[in-house]
């Protein structure tokens, strides 16, 4: 018990006080010390890294989940685009402190994964009222044309370097593909290329500085998505 209250208070300290401490190394000590509380904290520290496959996994494990941990499913399961299981997750949140974020969740769902103009109205109107939550999201209803997220890069774009998530015949399905993207932080565009034969069209996403950090983040995002690491299109 001494032992994993220093690993606590290790914790408190790796996101309190910004110490700099490799994630990776705290990772693997708490794994030699598998209970609900090492878990809880590991999922939390792949959460913070972007591994959601990793989080999802480490959060099932847990033999007595707290509300927390259901709440942390279920942006998993949004992100990992399996809105069905988000929606079960967020449904179940009765701690008066977490509700607003599930409910957010849940509008987040019916306006988009799982399309439902009623339901969405309603969350909608819901979050609306929710002052420091309705500043950080942009809820559209359903069909909305505001769902097109992909738009070619102008000049603006200052990065050198971006991330390249599939190419696709169908421009419906870079579509969807560039709003799972757009849910992980990243700026999307799409851009049409034709050949002889057909028009694909690419997605990117993301913008880096230098090749580097484009491939620090291309590792972090593959047990979610394949993606390769390009020079920014013109």
């Amino acid at each position: 018990m001494k032992k994993l209250g220093l690993i606590l208070i290790l914790c408190v300290s790796l996101f309190g006080i910004a110490v700099s401490i490799n994630p990776e190394s705290l990772d693997v000590t708490l794994s030699e010390m598998e209970s609900d509380s090492t878990l809880a904290i590991r999922a939390r520290l792949a959460y913070a890294r972007g591994l959601y496959h990793s989080t999802k996994d480490l959060t099932e494990r847990i033999s007595e989940p707290t509300q927390s941990d259901k709440l942390l499913l279920g942006q998993c399961c949004h992100v990992l685009a399996q809105p069905h299981a988000a929606r079960g997750y967020f449904s179940s949140i009765t701690d008066l402190e977490l509700i607003p974020l599930a409910l957010l969740g849940l509008a987040e769902l019916y306006c988009g994964d799982i399309p439902d103009i009623d339901s969405c109205m309603k969350y909608v109107e819901i979050v609306s009222k929710m002052d420091y939550l309705s500043r950080f999201v942009e809820l559209t209803l359903p069909g909305s044309n505001e769902e097109q997220v992909a738009e070619k890069p102008t000049e603006e774009v200052a990065g050198a370097w971006t991330l390249q998530f599939g190419a696709f015949e169908m421009e419906t399905l870079a579509q969807q593909m560039a709003i799972k993207v757009r849910k992980e932080g990243f700026r999307v565009w799409i851009v049409p290329k034709a050949n002889d034969e057909t028009t694909m069209f690419y997605i990117f996403g993301g913008e880096f500085a230098t090749k580097g950090e484009a491939a620090a983040q291309a590792d972090a995002l593959a047990r979610e998505f394949e993606c390769r690491v390009v020079e920014m299109p013109e």
